[in-house]
């Protein structure tokens, strides 16, 4: 296989890992906010289906971006254990509320977009009221909690 294709083949994969990452982050979010009392039992087992997708997409793009993106290799390893430490979480119990589980996976999305520009609701004129947000300040906080 010519260098070329390989890279052009490989930066597809990268984009389909991408979308999948993001649809998989709004399924997740819509599920939590559906959730209407505390998270016992199984009642959040789709949403850790949906972080287990991710999870393993967010793998194959750090290899992928390895040849694509390599400034996003560090990114996406940051994203994945973000993602493992949130959906740990889940499974031991420790979040409870809907609305905390909800704001957790709100803030993953908006890590992912904060180095995947193409997602970036941030950048979108009709959601000014998003000024406000800080990834940085955002990643620590989700960090902190997990």
């Amino acid at each position: 296989m010519e260098r070329g294709n390989f890279y052009e083949k490989t930066k597809e994969f990268l984009e389909y890992n991408k979308d999948n990452i993001l649809k998989n982050l709004l399924e997740a979010e819509h599920h939590a906010k559906m959730l209407t009392s505390e998270i016992k039992g199984g009642h959040a087992n789709c949403i850790i289906k949906h972080l287990l997708f991710i999870e393993g997409e967010a793998e194959e793009a750090i290899n992928h971006s390895e040849i694509a993106e390599p400034k996003n290799v560090e990114l996406f390893k940051m994203f994945r254990d973000l993602v493992y430490s949130l959906r740990k979480s889940i499974m031991r119990g420790k979040i409870k509320d809907p609305f905390e589980l909800s704001r957790k996976i709100w803030i993953l999305r908006k890590v992912f977009e904060s180095f995947n520009e193409e997602y970036d609701t941030t950048k979108c004129a009709g959601c000014e009221i998003l000024t406000y947000y800080d990834v940085g300040r955002e990643r620590e906080k989700l960090e902190v909690i997990s």
